[in-house]
């Protein structure tokens, strides 16, 4: 199995109408998909990672059309989970269905960075060969750059499954800033400074995501 690592820049910023009409009229920013996929009846569901105040969210989100039904849930107080049931809409349909259709799996989560969506693809070789056509013309408005290929191994893509995007984040900076290097280079104030908050939380937030991520690195 081989797995194909994109970033794809819409050409104005959303895989979904939804995205468009919804995120111009709050303050929260989407920071991740957590799940995306399509159902039966053309329909799809996706989770995303949002970061900010969820104030307007359920009432714009409760009037769009588009929208089968919704729930708002909480993850910490600057961040929150958005789940959406939807009817189809471009270029998220199109491209759920091409996976579907040439037996590919989209892994999830994958982050917003940048104005662009990191989406890794993983099937045979030669079904994302054969898939490439198709992208290519629903992304043809788009940016998309491949980023890496290689050999899927699902061990390595577990190992921060079950972080969430603010824990995520704050560990990809600690990482940046040296926290992690042999000796350390940086501490909880350094990695604090870069993220905008008091090094009390980002100590707490760097516990939580070691008490999820060093089990499975050690086989537990």
């Amino acid at each position: 199995m081989r797995y194909y690592q994109y970033t794809l820049k819409p050409p104005d910023g959303y895989i979904h109408p939804i995205e468009r009409d919804l995120l111009p009229a709050v303050e929260a920013d989407r920071t991740s998909i957590r799940h995306i996929s399509l159902l039966s009846d053309d329909e799809g569901i996706v989770i995303y990672g949002c970061e900010g105040p969820r104030d307007g969210v359920d009432e714009l989100l409760e009037e769009h059309e588009l929208v089968v039904n919704h729930e708002v849930f909480e993850d910490d107080d600057d961040s929150f989970y958005l789940y959406v049931r939807f009817q189809p809409g471009s270029p998220a349909t199109e491209l759920l269905e091409i996976a579907d259709e040439h037996g590919l799996v989209i892994e999830t989560p994958f982050p917003y960075r940048d104005g662009g969506l990191e989406m890794t693809v993983i099937g045979k070789n030669e079904n994302v060969q054969e898939s490439m056509s198709e992208f290519l013309k629903v992304t043809e408005d788009s940016e998309v750059m491949l980023k890496n290929v290689g050999e899927y191994s699902p061990e390595d893509s577990e190992v921060g499954r079950g972080l969430t995007d603010r824990q995520q984040e704050v560990v990809e900076t600690a990482v940046e800033v040296g926290y992690y290097d042999i000796p350390r280079q940086a501490t909880h104030e350094d990695v604090a400074d870069e993220l905008g908050c008091t090094a009390s939380t980002a100590g707490e937030h760097l516990r939580k995501a070691e008490s999820k991520v060093m089990p499975r690195t050690s086989g537990r």
